[in-house]
């Protein structure tokens, strides 16, 4: 971070990393252009960076597990209790009806079309489908870990999926472990196994959903005996 400020780019900020009741902070620079030394209990302007920050806090119940984005948020956001959504994307703001189905985290960090298609105007963009059209180009959020996969030889999490499932199903019948420790373990197996991890939601959900079946399990068997 502090090379930002040393290639002049900020005259100063304020970097903060917490994990776990642990906290770092660098505070490199100044408050402003050749004032003041920044300090950690700056105030300033940070902008509309509400979704950066929203979106960092719901992942951090998603890595433990105690979250899917593809949940309902109905638990979580009662109100309003009758939720409405535009009829189609362009519609007016009073053509609303019920969602199709329920709202999830995913949809809320999701960025609107309209929200594009204004940034697209605001940098001139004649043709806002080249914004959209981002998200579609599969090297840019994977090329990456396309490269870390073949620098280290890794094997796809797909085809590791069902010799991970049967790791989770055994770990979990055996152990009663919850789905937290699951998950962590998980990904020491996935790594000393050669295997390329997956997206923390991906892998929450596998880990969620084998060890549930495990859970349930002994209840089914016991249910046909009787």
């Amino acid at each position: 971070m502090p090379g930002y400020v040393d290639d002049g780019a900020v005259p100063g900020l304020i970097a903060l990393a917490a994990r776990r009741g642990a906290a770092h902070a660098e505070v490199p620079g100044t408050a402003e252009a050749g004032g003041l030394p920044m300090r950690p209990d700056a105030i300033y302007r940070i902008a509309s960076v509400t979704r950066q920050i929203t979106a960092a806090a719901t992942m951090t119940p998603v890595e433990e597990c105690r979250l899917r984005l593809d949940d309902p948020v109905d638990d979580l956001l009662p109100e309003p209790s009758v939720r409405r959504v535009l009829d189609r994307p362009d519609a007016p703001v009073d053509d609303i009806v019920p969602p199709h189905r329920p709202i999830t985290p995913q949809d809320l960090l999701e960025v609107p079309t309209v929200v594009l298609d204004r940034l697209a105007g605001q940098l001139q963009i004649a043709d806002p489908s080249c914004v959209k059209r981002y998200t579609e180009r599969r090297n840019t959020p994977f090329e990456h870990r396309d490269d870390i996969k073949v620098a280290h030889g890794l094997r796809e999490f797909s085809e590791a999926e069902a010799e991970f499932a049967e790791w989770v199903r055994s770990r979990a019948w055996n152990t009663g472990q919850g789905p937290k420790t699951i998950f962590t373990d998980g990904v020491r197996w996935l790594l000393t196994n050669a295997v390329l991890l997956p997206g923390v939601s991906t892998l929450a959900r596998t880990v969620a959903r084998v060890r549930d079946q495990a859970v349930e399990e002994p209840h089914e068997k016991l249910a046909d005996l009787l």
